[in-house]
């Protein structure tokens, strides 16, 4: 029987940092996961510019859901390293 593949799901957990994000690998690593899995996508295509946020999303009331997920992504570059 072979190992089980251990797969972290770190998502937009990264915030838009690119430290964070290694701090996450770090931890995922030390926790005991094989790989780790990030969401790579271009907040332009995913929403409508002035679209208001979803009510689980305002915390900050001001800011529209494209400038919020403009502030989670990380670009095929950075994700890259």
């Amino acid at each position: 029987m072979s190992k089980t593949f251990i797969i972290a799901e770190i998502g937009v957990n990264h915030n838009g940092s690119m430290e964070l994000a290694r701090k996450s690998i770090i931890a995922a690593k030390a926790s005991g996961a094989d790989c780790v899995k990030f969401q790579l996508f271009n907040s332009d295509n995913l929403t409508i510019k002035n679209l208001k946020k979803a009510s689980y999303q305002k915390v900050k009331k001001k800011e529209t859901q494209s400038s919020m997920l403009q502030k989670l992504q990380l670009n095929f570059e950075q994700l890259n390293k």
